[in-house]
């Protein structure tokens, strides 16, 4: 329907906008675009009236076509035909039939007009359609003639009723043309009409956010509805009202509304509401016409309408500000007051939005205070504020299914006394509260407004605000304690000092419990007696809600409602028969104590107070004793408090007599034990479990609680030992004085001992498990003895001490063989300097090794201290200035030490040493060339970079290898970049012209260079271009498998002799490859985000293409070659690495043998001669011969 509002808006656009006058040629133009859209709705839903127009199109108009609604028309009619013939042969007719019927003829007249033989075109005839109407217009006037006739409503003509009925159909165009012989819209209010609708035409166009389908179709609900009132609001259609006056009317109306709708805010409502409002404001009449728009206006002006941009506006939204609208519009029809009414208007809206906009919730109740009775309505919009407003619709909002009687006792109230409250206002707010106050008990009861003699308006609302305070009301304590009040003179001395005091008394003390306390008695110190007894209730109220708000039963501070929490109400009525179970005096003590102590819990607080009111508990101080004594109860473990819990309770159901000596011995015994304190709520656990066998003796108690004092201390010092010592504390009440004192002396001297006490106490806890092997016990104790050293030189580590000790059982002897290597040179560590965090560094990785390496321990001390000498003495220069520097050796190990994460001596060194290592690679690695050439100099500076990126590889590798294990050397792959990738391509793409350039390149050449620089372009499109050390390894192995690939099918070609290709020992292709491995080789290792397992990677794919350059040269040796014999010994990998005798060998062999070798695969040796770059090498000494490939 949405799109179906948006045509009918452009149809009315046309109408409004197109030209100038209100001429025919206008309507004749607008009308021919709505017939022909509506026929088109009316194909799309067929549920539409086709015939709707009917009234509407000028005769001179052809838009309707009424020879494709000639079937139609006749089906409709046969089947009106037929209802109505068989409701009049049952005689079914009745009264309300009329309407219909008139309708139904209506539309008939209109239908047999149109289908006219005289009207219609001379080749179109349609005699069984005006058969089928002539007997349905005589059928209906005989249903007619059998219904008693009744005249149509004066207030609304039959023409107009007649119109509203042809135009039922959703979604029906209401023209603005007259109907004939009635004159609608005059010349005086006829522009204001048009002007409404073109601002409106203009706002929709401008305000209406179209891109939100779902808000659209909210705003367009009952558009057609809309239409349907806006005509009939600007036309003629009281008998009752002049014309004039009707016109008047109109252009307030019309003008008041083009001003709304020029706002944004008007269009955050839907078509609904106002449908609503214009429906209100034009059954105004001509007393409240104006001032019904004023309230329009006021409405959408609010600043909170326009608040939330249109772009986050839903259609929960313009839910929300209907609802409110046509709230506000039921209570405008309810009352009108000016101009109490615009102001209450901004004050309610506001105070809905404000407050309650997230769960605007209960209209139903909102209506029935606000828009139901018409005295009510005006009384609570004179007489509310903005605080008012919110605090009721707080209330209202609050209520649920259970309410419903105490709403009906307001609602009741409010109508029976409202001219009362008139006079009496400040009573109004506090009724409220009264009656629906969450969580009440019942109704509560409601006094008169002016029920106090005497007493002035405000001192009436005084009062009920005193009685909103104590729900729910009792009428016999109400009505107690007006009489008391009536009773008494209302001179200034009694307001000021008795009725003042008393309705500012606390809230929740009860009426009944005031009654009792607030005596008025005859005679000369009566005021004093009764100003005295106010007081004493006033310091037990303040006693009672100061704890019950410290508590959370009630909220801290209240204004109208004293709102109890749901789950708390039990324990509210329990401390409130307390309450009354007690004098002033005694409350205002014990509530205060309470708050004293609030940490106890309530269980034990209301049976103090049972024993405090019934005497039991006859003092003060014995209370407070009491709450001290469960106060120290509470410090102890769970298990303890529930122990001596269940002694308290015994105790305070005991014999009056017998509870104070009792609560003062325990209570001694807990102070001995809090005071000793002893922490292990274990050992205290073990001796409360004897506290019936406990001897009192004060000498008794001093030396039990001073072991325990020493058993605490002892198991803090040796935890293993814990088991043993509660055993001992479980048999104590067998051991007399002595023995206790013995033992005392005995726990000292275990406290006061070092190490050899210390092993005992740790080893004690798993003695079952020890090993019997003498060799592992005497390693145990010797490590005791180093472990007592090393805590003493590195602190820090006494806690990891104490947890490694508790499971030293579990370890092999071999493991602990390992650990006390590690104890020994840490402890024989002379550099005092040694920072500590470095020691727990290489504490932690050695003792996570299962089967660590004991001889790798003497050179990671060594390197320690090395490094930490460069620390101290910041010579980074020896170390990273030089390559092949003297210090090369340490430097590989102190790298190799921080890449494992060994060597912790901070920040600060950690990221010096990487950043002189990285800048020492990039130095070391050099330039590259930027094309390998046949001449001798670009072949030996080829031979060189290889020569520089095999040390560095190797270096690397050395690095990678852990000093004690095997470990884990990946780091996170940093992640590709549009940077990165970019100039790769652009590298990648200059290797490929370059070898475009090339001539005399064979088909078997091309197709090889075609695939590599395909494979390498399309690296950057699959999962490996995720991050660059995965482009950097991808990159090699296609570099490299392309070079077996070239090297493979040159060696196939050779043994296939009747090709002549490939076989004069060069290969462009195979340089470019050789530049672009070099190339990505060196910005691979200078990269600082590229992990070290990547590029140790590296160095392990040299390895593999020196073992396939070597396999390539033994196949295409001739049987007899000298250098066949060696090449075969490839196989063993170990034979090739850097250094060995073997891989020296091979290359003396190939330099004295160089000449030996056919010309077509010198430069295989070539290749293994630059694979195989030893520090001190010198290159081949000749110039290989070129060819092309």
């Amino acid at each position: 329907m949405a799109r179906q509002s948006k045509k009918i808006e452009a149809i009315w656009n046309a109408r409004l906008t197109g030209k100038s006058g209100d001429s025919d040629e206008v309507y004749q133009e607008f009308f021919d675009k709505a017939a022909k859209e509506w026929e088109i709705f009316c194909a799309r839903y067929m549920d539409l009236d086709c015939f709707l127009l009917l009234d509407f199109i000028p005769k001179a108009s052809t838009a309707l076509r009424t020879d494709s609604l000639a079937e139609k028309a006749e089906k409709q009619a046969t089947a009106d035909l037929n209802f109505w013939k068989e409701k009049l042969d049952k005689k079914s007719l009745s009264a309300g039939d009329k309407e219909r019927l008139q309708s139904l003829r209506k539309d008939l007249r209109k239908k047999l007009v149109v289908y006219h033989p005289d009207k219609t075109d001379k080749n179109s005839d349609y005699p069984e359609l005006i058969k089928v109407l002539t007997s349905l217009n005589t059928l209906i006037n005989n249903c007619l003639a059998a219904i008693t006739f009744t005249e149509v409503p004066a207030d609304q003509p039959a023409e107009l009723s007649n119109v509203m009925e042809t135009h039922s159909s959703k979604g029906a165009i209401i023209p603005y043309s007259p109907l004939p012989g009635q004159n609608t819209a005059h010349e005086a209010d006829r522009e204001t009409v048009i002007n409404f609708y073109q601002q409106w035409l203009v706002g929709v166009e401008k305000y209406l956010l179209r891109e939100n389908a779902e808000l659209v179709a909210a705003f367009y609900t009952d558009l057609d509805k809309l239409y349907r009132q806006l005509y009939a609001a600007s036309i003629d259609s009281s008998n009752n009202t002049a014309v004039l006056q009707q016109e008047k009317n109109r252009i307030v109306l019309f003008a008041g509304l083009t001003e709304i709708v020029q706002n944004a805010s008007a269009y955050r409502v839907s078509c609904s509401a106002w449908t609503a409002l214009v429906e209100v404001l034009s059954a105004a009449g001509d007393e409240h016409v104006a001032n019904y728009v004023k309230f329009a206006q006021c409405f959408f002006s609010q600043p909170w309408l326009t608040k939330k941009p249109y772009s986050e506006l839903s259609a929960e939204d313009i839910a929300k500000n209907d609802a409110l609208l046509k709230l506000m519009m039921n209570i405008i029809k309810t009352a009108y007051v000016a101009p109490d009414f615009l102001q209450f208007t901004e004050r309610f809206t506001q105070a809905v939005y404000s407050y309650f906009w997230n769960h605007f919730s209960n209209i139903k109740y909102i209506e029935e205070v606000f828009a139901r009775d018409p005295n009510v309505t005006k009384l609570l919009m004179c007489h509310t504020n903005k605080a008012d407003i919110a605090d009721i619709l707080n209330l209202l909002s609050n209520l649920d299914g259970d309410s419903e009687v105490r709403v009906v006792q307001l609602l009741s109230y409010l109508e029976e006394n409202a001219a009362a409250l008139e006079k009496t206002p400040h009573v109004i707010m506090p009724l409220f509260s009264i009656c629906l106050a969450p969580n009440q008990e019942g109704l509560s009861y409601l006094p008169a407004p002016d029920c106090l003699s005497e007493v002035s308006a405000v001192g009436q609302g005084d009062f009920w605000y005193f009685l909103s305070r104590r729900l729910a009301i009792s009428q016999a304590d109400c009505e107690e304690l007006i009489r008391l009040l009536n009773s008494q003179t209302k001179d200034s001395a009694f307001l000021e000092k008795s009725f003042r005091p008393l309705v500012n008394l606390p809230a929740h003390v009860p009426l009944s419990y005031i009654n009792e306390h607030l005596k008025f008695v005859q005679g000369r110190n009566a005021s004093k007696y009764c100003e005295n007894s106010i007081i004493a209730v006033k310091e037990a109220g303040d006693a009672l809600n100061s704890f019950l708000s410290q508590q959370g039963i009630i909220p801290p501070a209240v204004e109208y409602t004293i709102v109890v929490a749901p789950d708390k109400k039990a324990l509210y009525n329990a401390y409130l028969n307390c309450f009354e179970s007690m004098s002033p005096k005694q409350n205002h003590m014990f509530f205060s104590l309470l708050a004293k102590y609030s940490n106890i819990p309530h269980e034990i607080q209301l049976i103090l107070a049972e024993n405090f009111a019934n005497k039991k508990i006859n003092c003060l101080a014995l209370l407070e004793n009491s709450f001290l004594l469960f106060n120290d109860i509470r410090e102890l473990s769970q298990a303890n408090q529930t122990k001596l819990r269940d002694i308290f309770l015994e105790i305070l159901n005991a014999d009056p007599e017998e509870i104070e000596p009792c609560l003062k011995q325990m209570r001694a015994f807990v102070s001995c034990i809090k005071n000793a304190k002893v922490v292990n709520s274990d050992i205290l656990g073990h001796l409360l479990k004897q506290w019936e066998k406990l001897s009192h003796d004060p000498q008794c108690y001093s030396t039990v609680l001073e072991i325990l004092k020493q058993i605490d201390s002892y198991i803090q010092k040796y935890p293993s030992a814990k088991a043993f010592m509660l055993e001992y504390v479980d048999s104590i009440t067998g051991r007399n004085v002595s023995e206790l004192g013995y033992d005392l002396q005995l726990l000292k001297v275990s406290n006061d001992a070092k190490v050899n006490s210390g092993i005992l106490g740790y080893l004690l806890k798993q003695w079952k498990d020890l090993s019997q092997d003498p060799q592992w016990y005497s390693t145990v104790l010797k490590i005791l003895e180093q472990i007592d050293s090393y805590t003493q030189k590195y602190p820090t580590e006494k806690e990891y001490m104490l947890s490694y000790l508790d499971s030293i059982a579990n370890r092999s002897r071999h493991r602990l063989e390992g650990d006390l290597a590690f104890f020994k040179d840490s402890n024989a560590l002379k550099d005092k300097k040694i920072p500590e965090k470095a020691i727990v560094t290489l504490r932690e990785d050695y003792f996570k090794i299962n089967t660590p390496s004991i001889e790798a321990l003497p050179q990671a001390f060594a390197v320690l201290c090395e490094a930490n000498q460069l620390a101290n003495n910041k010579n980074y220069a020896d170390y990273f200035s030089d390559f092949s520097t003297k210090n090369q050796g340490k430097r590989q190990q102190i790298m190799q030490y921080l890449h494992h994460g060994l060597l912790n001596l901070g920040d600060s060194f950690s990221d010096k040493c990487w950043r002189y290592y990285l800048d020492l690679m990039k130095k070391q690695l050099g330039s590259i060339p930027d094309k390998i050439s046949k001449d001798y100099q670009a072949r030996l500076s080829v031979t060189h970079c290889f020569q520089r990126l095999m040390s560095v590889t190797r270096e690397l590798a050395t690095l990678a290898r852990s000093p004690f294990a095997a470990a884990d050397n990946s780091v996170d792959n940093a992640p590709t970049n549009a940077e990165f990738l970019t100039q790769r391509q652009q590298y990648i793409a200059s290797q490929r012209a370059r070898y475009s350039s090339f001539w005399f390149t064979n088909k078997l050449r091309k197709e090889q260079a075609n695939n590599f620089f395909d494979a390498l372009e399309s690296l950057d499109s699959e999962d490996s271009a995720d991050s660059i050390d995965r482009v950097y390894l991808f990159s090699f192995k296609q570099i490299l498998q392309t070079q077996r690939d070239i090297l493979q099918s040159d060696s196939d070609v050779y043994k296939n002799k009747s090709k002549i290709h490939n076989k004069k020992g060069y290969s462009r292709l195979y340089d470019i490859t050789v530049q672009m491995f070099l190339r990505t080789a060196h910005d691979c290792l200078k990269n600082d985000q590229v992990s070290l397992d990547t590029k140790n990677n590296l160095n392990d794919l040299l390895q593999e293409q020196l073992a396939f350059q070597i396999k390539i040269l033994h196949e295409r040796l001739s049987e007899h070659a000298k250098l066949k014999a060696l090449a075969e010994k490839m196989p063993i990998a170990d034979e090739w690495l850097p250094g060995s005798v073997e891989l020296k060998a091979l290359k003396h062999f190939i330099k004295d043998q160089y000449d030996n070798v056919p010309k077509h695969l010198r430069y295989l040796l070539e290749n293994i001669n630059n694979l195989t770059q030893l520090k001190d090498d010198v290159p081949l000494q000749r110039t290989l011969h070129r060819g092309h490939a």
